[in-house]
């Protein structure tokens, strides 16, 4: 599974650390939304729709 996560949040950030760490079996593939590296390789992914979807977001505020 692959998760893309908002690495410029602290609070997002932290969890995918958490994530790893508890993930033995290497089965979560967390992936940087904000990195263009990760994002290309994405197929079907909607960068813009999905950075509108953060939760970290309120109608457009941080």
């Amino acid at each position: 599974m692959t998760v893309y996560y908002d690495n410029w949040c602290k609070n997002c950030t932290r969890l995918m650390n958490l994530i790893r760490q508890l993930d033995w079996f290497n089965l979560i593939s967390c992936r940087e939304l904000r990195n263009e590296e990760h994002t290309k390789i994405a197929p079907g992914l909607n960068l813009t729709l999905a950075e509108e979807q953060l939760a970290s977001v309120h109608k457009g505020i941080w």
